[in-house]
């Protein structure tokens, strides 16, 4: 029986901005999961929250008769390891990848000033077209506005902690490129260094965006980390 493995989108995010990692992986049954109000999957009538995400998330995992191996872009890793911490049953491994984990209200502030849709309409265009592809005409602008209100939230009321993690029972490798500008390896190796038995990957000459990811490279390099947790299950 194949093993299941989900991929989980990012803020800003869909699935199909994540398909084309889903290919290198077809020895798996791969699965891809939407959070509310993202790509063509319709919103819910709530403020959007990590710990709403993790509820729906928690919904779709119950769905399948096993744990599944997940890997979360940003803040799909940022649920996915939430959601781990309460309900390990529900999982047979994580990958993170860019994921941010050290949220304060500075931090915070500084990320929602890139989320302006006036300014992304008149400084960078193609990314505003990427958004109404991605979301649809009449709704990126809100996706702009609810991530906003996500990070205040997240920055004001952080639900990872480094001391958190030593509770975690599920097998996590920490993946983080070498040029990603939002995510720093010090607050990488921090919640690393808390996870018992996890591991960390650093991806060498690679961004922030999934979109530049070496699609080969991330395959080869995430393996063995997969292996590891199929030998031992």
């Amino acid at each position: 029986m194949k093993t299941t493995l989900l991929f989980l989108h990012g803020a800003l995010g869909s699935t199909e901005q994540m398909s084309f990692l889903g290919k290198e992986f077809s020895q798996f049954n791969t699965l891809f999961f939407e959070f509310s109000g993202h790509g063509k999957t319709p919103d819910v009538d709530r403020n959007w929250s990590i710990q709403e995400f993790s509820e729906q998330l928690l919904s779709f995992c119950k769905k399948h008769n096993t744990p599944l191996l997940v890997f979360g872009y940003s803040m799909g890793g940022y649920i996915a390891l939430h959601l781990a911490l309460r309900h390990p049953e529900q999982f047979k491994g994580i990958i993170t990848f860019g994921t941010k984990l050290d949220w304060s209200p500075e931090v915070a502030s500084k990320e929602i000033l890139k989320l302006d849709p006036e300014k992304i309409l008149l400084k960078i265009p193609q990314f505003a077209e990427e958004l109404k592809a991605r979301h649809g005409e009449n709704r990126w602008k809100d996706v702009l506005r609810k991530t906003s209100e996500l990070m205040i939230s997240l920055g004001d009321h952080p639900v990872l902690f480094p001391g958190e993690m030593k509770s975690m029972t599920v097998p996590v490798l920490y993946g983080l490129g070498e040029k990603d500008t939002l995510v720093s390896l010090e607050e990488t190796k921090l919640f690393q260094n808390a996870t018992p038995g996890s591991e960390l990957k650093y991806f060498t000459d690679t961004p922030h965006p999934i979109e530049r990811v070496n699609p080969g490279m991330f395959q080869k390099e995430t393996m063995r980390f997969i292996e590891s947790i199929e030998r031992n299950s």
